[in-house]
């Protein structure tokens, strides 16, 4: 099945469409044709592999960039900072059954709300602190 490409934002689409469905230009030519690969404007075409990353729907390259231009990108923002461990359990991530689990290890009451749950183990950890 022969497609049509637009010269503008190059997308495909069927032979009978007159405007390109994406951007509504009239440019367009058979795909696979010098015109279609931008050979009649001049323009360089790069056949082998293209450099330039694709942009997915969500907003990231659909490759990684290569190590030199991660490791460019590092340096031209300044040194990199140091990770700081938090010492403090993550709570918001545990399920209630870890939050009671925990409590019921500290011999504490395991009723009431999540967010109680929370507040008893972080009152704990503090008071353990101060001792």
């Amino acid at each position: 099945m022969t497609l049509r490409v637009c010269l503008d934002c190059s997308t495909a689409f069927a032979v009978g469409v007159r405007l390109c469905p994406h951007c509504g230009s009239e440019r367009n030519a058979e795909q696979g044709t010098a015109a279609a690969m931008g050979i009649h404007a001049g323009v360089p075409v790069e056949t082998e592999e293209d450099t330039m990353p694709k942009i997915t729907r969500h907003g990231g390259a659909s490759f990684p960039p290569d190590e030199e231009t991660a490791a460019a990108e590092v340096d031209g923002a300044g040194a990199a900072e140091p990770e700081t461990t938090d010492v403090t359990p993550g709570y918001e991530d545990m399920t209630v059954e870890q939050l009671k689990e925990q409590l019921a290890a500290r011999d504490l009451p395991k009723s009431g709300k999540r967010d109680e749950l929370v507040q008893r183990l972080r009152d704990d950890d503090a008071a353990t602190e101060t001792e």
